[in-house]
């Protein structure tokens, strides 16, 4: 990469519009680029990187604060290059997200990031992310690889020279990715102390089984020895399977004993029931005697009741002949009853006709007042519905323009997506076309191999002596190899037909998308025309919002003229209304008066009616018993019950004295059998053999107690066996994993006891670090004149902190090595500038060969004596001595002198830097 044009705008101390010409300066070879101090020199290295990757140089500069302070509201911050790469010419053009005045309404705005990167082709990427992508991919490095590539600062890497073992690792971390090594370290570490963690654990676990293990009385002692860890744990397996055996011999002799007395409690127990039966017979015969003399009693009280019921006989018949007179006049409670509801009747109708007058006069009241107010009404509407036909204008011109509104707005979201097909449309083509590159480069990379190849099958057929076939020499010194892989035509054919088919759906896609951007640009010049028709204004610029404004206004406007239509239309609804009305309520109050009038002679008539009904209704009650059929039923029931109650009392005596007849004979009967249970027998004594079963359980108590104690003592013993067994195979095997681990953590981690402390990711920086050193050393050598050449240091200079990125000088003039720090300022300026082209080689190297043709070297030259500056100048030469354009940005004088190519930067008197080229 290799810049050509270089335009500033509003950038750093660059106020107005700054183009930079950089092809004046040639394609290679030293160029200064001086000035005063603060101007902005580096700004220019910050714009060619902000360009390409949307991010200055430093670390401490956002793109937020990249806009000039110097610059007018009016120009915009922005950075155009236009540079060479792989023989083509490509432009980028980018600017930062910064603040701009509004260009309506006043005010500021925010003006977002934006890039565009331009393609030989013709193609175009639009967008920040994509932009950042595709120059990634094109130049092969990224922001922080550029940076280090192509600008070398003098703070920077004499920081590298004289860093630590360990801070170099933070710079290589970043710089080769070997994070990946230092988690691997960190992982073998972590494993380790987790395994050791697990050992101590299992141990624990151990000793924890060990102290659960119950001893016989008779193993105190050792029990005690055991608890002070004093005996092995091997001895203590052995002592507790002996204390198992002995109790399981114990456990049979105790359930043997058992077995005996369980046998003897039995017996007893069966003498013991014996024993009870008898006596619970002779105390149920007593209570029998005792029951069968209070039921010969209750059975006389039983007789005596009966007799006293069976007496009564006459009252019952008594009151059998009043029920029966109280059933014979029961129809003429109901005709009573008749005349009684017919009188209520026409008290309710006369009631009823009486509330229909009044009803009837209010109703003819009412009549009359409304048909006065509906006249009144009438009169103040007889211009009700002139206003609707000018409504009805109206409401057709805003209901079209609301039409018109919504479709622009179907316009705008249509557009929206006829512009994300056209974003979709370009993507896919950028992708067939990465994707034709690459399969460009592989068939180039293939038949090169087959090439090669062929070479080296024609060097296999060389003899010395005969001549070759390409060359005619007669000796072979130097014969082609034969490569391990040779491409087959077959493959090398395959190779370029997926390179044309790529290539053609690369040119396919690319049709599409210019066929999508013409359709979303063809909709966007429609919306434009309706945009001028709507508010005579082309600008796309906040289309959306206006329009939604415009349809929510006049969306507003016609629900006003729809109230105010829908009010016109109820007022002359009304006076049609009332036309029809008024008819109606004249014909009901003239119906009104006539019913009223005959609601007043119907009303006489239920009068007489009413006081005919009351005369016969009293003559009926003076000649029946009671007031009313519901009175007379009353009486009849009470009777009834009555009746009832005397025939229930009779039978609950006879059945009562029955039940006791029966009771009688039943004990009688229970009292002899009970005497032919005893049968003559002799009372047990029933204490004496509770004693012995009493005796008898204690014994098996104890026993059981001393089983039970056993028993547990036996499980308990059982589970520690078990588990001293498998966590000591558990701790045997952890703690062979755990010495082969930690052996490896420890020779990862570089803490091998008396050796050098080298971690693993240190030993794959060592590597690297050894190339950039030798790399730098070609330059060094010469920059100092073969005085001196950098080391890395071996050995460490004790074994107890983190070496293998420690570096020394060596002098060859005296044959000494020492540390870097001794340097003078001007021998470590060149040495810093050896290391860090030696590493700019590297980083180049390890993304790929990646060469940038141009670089920027950052001060450090004033420290430098004049024979120093001269080799200084010669490395630089012989680095830009192939395609290869160098910029050095200095303020000292001798170089003003010896470079005749300069940047020459001034500050203004008005604010702001200038930049002019001078080209002698």
């Amino acid at each position: 990469m290799r810049p050509v044009k270089l335009v500033i705008s509003a950038f750093g101390p660059y106020a107005g519009r700054t183009e930079v010409p950089m092809d004046a300066l040639g394609e290679r070879g030293l160029y200064l680029i001086t000035g005063d101090t603060g101007a902005g020199k580096t700004t220019i290295f910050d714009a060619i990187t902000f360009a390409l990757y949307g991010e200055a140089s430093g670390t401490n500069r956002e793109p937020s604060m990249l806009r000039s302070k110097y610059a007018g509201d009016a120009t915009p911050t922005e950075v155009e290059l236009t540079f060479a790469h792989g023989g083509k010419m490509y432009q980028i053009r980018r600017n930062p997200e910064y603040e701009r005045p509004a260009r309506r309404g006043g005010g500021r705005t925010v003006q977002k990031a934006d890039a565009e990167l331009f393609f030989p082709d013709g193609r175009i990427v639009t967008k920040v992310k994509e932009v950042n992508a595709a120059v990634r991919e094109l130049l092969g490095v990224d922001r922080e690889q550029f940076s280090r590539i192509a600008m070398i600062a003098q703070g920077d890497f004499l920081r590298l020279l004289f860093a630590p073992t360990e801070e170099r690792k933070q710079i290589f971390r970043q710089l080769f990715e070997t994070e990946r090594y230092h988690v691997l370290q960190e992982r073998f570490k972590e494993l380790a102390g987790n395994l050791g963690k697990q050992c101590g654990e299992l141990e624990a676990g151990l000793w924890q089984s060990i102290d659960g293990i119950r001893w016989r009385p008779s193993e105190e002692a050792f029990g005690t020895a055991v608890k002070n860890r004093k005996v092995p744990a091997q001895e203590i397996l052995s002592a507790l399977r002996k204390t198992i055996g002995q109790d399981e011999e114990e456990e049979t002799v105790l359930e043997e004993a058992l077995s005996g007395l369980e046998e003897r409690l039995s017996s007893v127990n069966q003498l013991l029931g014996r024993a009870k039966e008898q006596n619970r017979t002779r105390e149920a015969l007593k209570t029998a005697e005792k029951r069968l003399e209070e039921k010969r009693e209750s059975l006389k009280k039983a007789e005596e009741l009966l007799s006293e019921e069976q007496g009564r006989e006459e009252e019952r018949k008594q009151k059998k002949n009043q029920g029966v007179l109280l059933e014979h006049e029961l129809p003429r409670y109901r005709e009573l009853e008749a005349i009684r509801k017919e009188r209520e009747k026409a008290e309710r109708e006369l009631q009823k006709k009486q509330e229909d007058l009044e009803k009837g006069t209010a109703r003819l009241e009412k009549l009359r007042v409304e048909l006065r107010a509906r006249r009144e009404e009438q009169a103040g509407l007889w211009k009700a519905g002139e206003r609707l036909a000018r409504l009805s204008g109206e409401m057709t011109q805003e209901k079209e323009r609301k039409g018109r509104l919504s479709e622009l707005l179907k316009d705008l979201k249509e557009s929206e997506r006829l512009w994300r097909e056209f974003e979709a449309a370009r993507d896919a083509y950028l992708a067939s076309a990465g994707k034709a590159e690459e399969e460009a480069a592989a068939f180039a990379r293939l038949n090169r191999a087959f090439l090669d190849g062929q070479a080296g099958l024609l060097a296999e057929q060389l003899l010395d002596g005969e001549p070759c076939p390409v060359c005619g020499s007669l000796s072979h010194p130097h014969p082609a190899g034969r490569t391990e892989h040779v491409p087959t035509e077959e493959e090398l054919k395959k190779a370029e037909e997926r390179r044309d088919r790529q290539a053609r759906l690369a040119r396919e896609r690319s049709l599409a998308s210019g066929d999508a951007k013409g359709r979303a640009e063809a909709k966007e010049l429609e919306i434009q025309n309706r945009l001028t028709s709507l508010f005579g204004d082309r600008s796309m610029e906040g289309a959306k919002a206006r329009a939604e404004a415009a349809l929510e206004k006049t969306i507003a406007y016609i629900r006003v003229l729809e109230a105010e239509m829908q009010a016109e239309e109820r007022k002359r609804e009304r006076k049609e209304e009332l036309e029809r009305m008024l008819p109606n309520l004249e014909a009901q109050l003239e119906q009104e008066t006539e019913n009223s009038q005959q609601r007043a002679e119907e009303l006489s008539g239920l009068i007489a009616k009413a006081k005919a009904a009351e005369e016969k209704a009293g003559q009926m009650r003076r000649e029946l018993t009671c007031e009313d059929e519901a009175q007379a039923v009353q009486a009849l029931v009470s009777l009834n019950r009555q009746l009832s109650a005397m025939e229930e009392a009779l039978r609950r005596a006879e059945k009562a004295y029955q039940k006791k007849k029966e009771e009688l004979s039943g004990i009688l009967e229970q009292k002899s059998l009970l005497e032919s249970q005893l049968d003559g027998t002799e009372p047990a004594d029933e204490q004496e053999y509770e004693r012995e079963r009493d005796r008898i359980l204690g014994d098996k108590a104890d026993t059981e107690t001393r089983r039970l104690s056993v028993k547990t003592r036996l499980a308990a013993n059982r589970g520690c066996e078990e588990t001293m067994v498998s966590l000591g195979n558990r701790l045997k095997e952890a703690e062979e994993e755990w010495k082969s681990v930690r052996a490896l953590a420890a020779t990862a981690g570089g803490t091998l006891p008396g050796k050098e402390k080298i971690m693993l990711e240190t030993y794959v920086q060592m590597d690297y670090f050894n190339r950039i050193i030798a790399r730098a050393n070609v330059r060094f050598l010469a920059m100092s004149d073969g005085q001196y050449e950098l080391r890395r240091q071996e050995t460490a200079e004790n074994n107890k902190s983190q070496s293998g990125l420690e570096l020394s000088v060596l002098d060859h003039y005296n044959g000494t090595e020492r540390s870097v720090k001794t340097l003078s300022g001007g021998e470590a300026f060149k040495a810093s500038l050896a290391l860090a082209l030696g590493l700019s080689d590297e980083i180049q190297a390890s993304a790929g060969g990646i060469r940038l043709d141009t670089m920027f070297v950052d001060e450090g030259f004033g420290s430098l004596d004049e024979e120093s500056l001269n080799q200084a100048i010669t490395a630089l030469s012989g680095l830009a001595g192939g395609n290869r354009l160098v910029g050095i940005i200095s303020h000292v004088h001798e170089l003003k002198e010896r470079l005749d190519r300069q940047i020459i930067v001034t500050k203004e008197k008005t604010g702001g830097s200038a930049i002019r080229i001078s080209v002698l």
